[in-house]
């Protein structure tokens, strides 16, 4: 009586190696024959760090297994008479994610000089590893903190990037970043003078800006001048207004407007 042979695989292969948390693993039956040319099946089963997670199929999802888990499948074949040697695959081990940050965004988007920045970004984690993600302001291309705020080292017109780089405490993932431009922030003129003071009407009148402070560091700048007469505009917008222009008991005012070349600061009445 012929005896039946039974089926002999040559090889399981698991993949993909290496693997991570969220892939599925993929157990692979290798060159099988069978001398009485019967067709072959083939039984899986999976070891998880020492323990079977029951499943019978040929593939394992990350339902089953963690970050440093060691995994090997096992591939047994069969004739349908009777199963032949069972084939181990090689093993894999699930290594880290690396995190990732989206949505990266510097607050206010419009800010001033003034303003404290601030920049917020989502964090994810296949591995569920706490965020130590880590940051870096730029100000013109050069790196001036890396703390979650920056409230100095920028001015109007300055171009602010915030860039958040993705830590997990095992490895940096890939840097996302937002960039503003800091708005300009208008001069202050503190007082405009008028004299002389008395005047008489031979006189020449001079209209003249006091200090100017700015935010942004700003030191050189241009002034609009008005008169009033009388409460009437004599359209003179010198800084100086000769006697041609007013009479005896007239009351003469002059308004100064500062301006940084970008903004003008709020318009000032003279004493």
């Amino acid at each position: 009586t012929i005896e039946n042979s039974l089926p002999v695989l040559d090889e399981a292969t698991l993949s993909p190696d290496p693997a991570f948390e969220g892939d599925t693993l993929s157990c692979s039956a290798g060159s099988a024959s069978d001398d009485d040319g019967e067709t072959i099946t083939y039984a899986y089963s999976w070891d998880v760090d020492g323990t079977d997670p029951g499943e019978a199929t040929d593939t394992l999802s990350s339902d089953f297994f963690d970050r440093d888990q060691a995994i090997f499948c096992t591939v047994t074949p069969s004739d349908g008479t009777g199963p032949g040697e069972t084939v181990e695959s090689n093993t894999v081990t699930i290594s880290n994610t690396a995190p990732e940050v989206t949505d990266v965004a510097i607050s206010p988007t419009t800010a001033s000089v003034s303003d404290e920045l601030s920049c917020s970004y989502l964090y994810t984690d296949a591995d569920s590893d706490a965020d130590q993600s880590t940051f870096e302001w730029e100000v013109g291309g050069t790196v001036v903190g890396t703390d979650s705020t920056l409230s100095s080292d920028f001015s109007g017109g300055s171009i602010v990037t915030c860039t958040v780089t993705p830590d997990d405490g095992t490895e940096s993932g890939i840097s996302d970043s937002d960039t503003i431009v800091i708005d300009n922030t208008p001069p202050v003129l503190a007082e405009v003078s008028l004299s002389p003071d008395p005047a008489y009407e031979d006189d020449s009148l001079i209209c003249t800006p006091g200090d100017v402070e700015d935010a942004d560091g700003t030191t050189s700048f241009t002034y609009a001048t008005r008169w009033t007469v009388a409460g009437s505009d004599p359209g003179i917008t010198e800084d100086t207004l000769d006697g041609s222009h007013f009479s005896r008991d007239q009351d003469v005012i002059c308004f100064v407007t500062p301006s940084d070349g970008t903004d003008d600061g709020d318009e000032v009445e003279s004493n």
